[in-house]
């Protein structure tokens, strides 16, 4: 297997989130099938003073303003710090493992709502933008960024739309984060679940044309789609759907010989989505990308 990495400060906040609290899940069951997990660094304010302003990282650390503290969404206390910059390590450190090994996952989730000067929708720190960044100064010709999750990302554009050698194909199912493109980057939204595959095979194969070799992919590999999903999930797109979706994907970048680190992105347990299956997808997911 190529490198998992989880954190265990991810879980030392208050909030008992699927955000903060189901990649110690996933991390569970890996184990579990005797897989190794890796433990990155947190990220340093170095780096997040990179692409985050420093009155919003102040605000993560020490608790004030308390409305910028909070504008992801949850209530702040001495552990946010610890959670949001263990989660961020983790992409981060995926990035770079994908760079030398082909491919990794962070079990971690909360990013792609994030602004560089405020938090929202569960997400702290934009770790697909940071991770995009920090591939681009080791050396990496393009990064694509394919956001799968139910919601737009309307963070991540924000923050990666000026820059170059950067392409961000984000597909949603929900309306949530509506936000119109500015070019090359491209967004779709899926409203009826047979249009799901053939919309990600399609955005697959108009990045057909402009990949090579040791790109890099950030894979945002939500679950929140399926049907039984209280938070973004679309009737009809079925866990089949999700399994093929990652298949479509690890095809794909396999051929192309492409790097790719994904993260776990959104999922949340509900009534119809019990944690079981939502651990399982997950896991299925890190299984298939991390597989050599």
């Amino acid at each position: 297997m190529r490198p998992i990495f989880f954190h265990q400060d991810t879980t030392k906040t208050k909030v008992q989130f699927d955000t903060t609290k189901k990649g110690y899940e996933v991390a569970h069951a890996l184990q579990a099938l005797r897989h190794t997990i890796e433990s990155p660094l947190p990220l340093s304010r170095t780096v997040l003073e990179r692409y985050h302003t420093k009155q919003y990282i102040d605000a993560i650390e020490f608790g004030e303003p308390h409305d910028l503290a909070e504008s992801q969404g949850f209530a702040w206390d001495e552990n946010t710090w610890l959670s949001a910059t263990a989660q961020t390590g983790a992409m981060v450190a995926a990035v770079y493992a994908a760079m030398a090994q082909g491919s990794a996952y962070a079990l971690a989730s909360g990013f792609h709502h994030a602004a560089a000067g405020h938090g929202g929708g569960f997400c702290t720190f934009n770790g697909i933008a940071i991770a995009a960044g920090e591939a681009l100064a080791a050396g990496a010709r393009r990064v694509i960024v394919l956001d799968f999750d139910a919601h737009g990302g309307g963070g991540t554009h924000g923050m990666i739309s000026g820059w170059e050698n950067i392409l961000h194909y984000d597909l949603s199912t929900s309306p949530y984060e509506y936000y119109t493109p500015t070019a090359p980057h491209r967004r779709a939204h899926v409203s009826n679940a047979l249009q799901y595959l053939p919309t990600i095979q399609a955005l697959l194969e108009d990045l057909d044309t402009q990949v090579l070799p040791r790109d890099v992919v950030i894979l945002n590999a939500g679950m929140d789609s399926y049907e039984g999903c209280d938070i973004g999930g679309l009737n009809g797109i079925t866990i089949e759907m999700l399994r093929e979706r990652d298949r479509l994907v690890d095809i794909w970048a396999r051929r192309n010989q492409l790097s790719v680190a994904a993260c776990l992105a959104g999922g949340y347990q509900g009534n119809r989505y019990p944690q079981e299956l939502l651990v399982q997808i997950h896991t299925e997911s890190v299984l298939r990308i991390c597989a050599d």
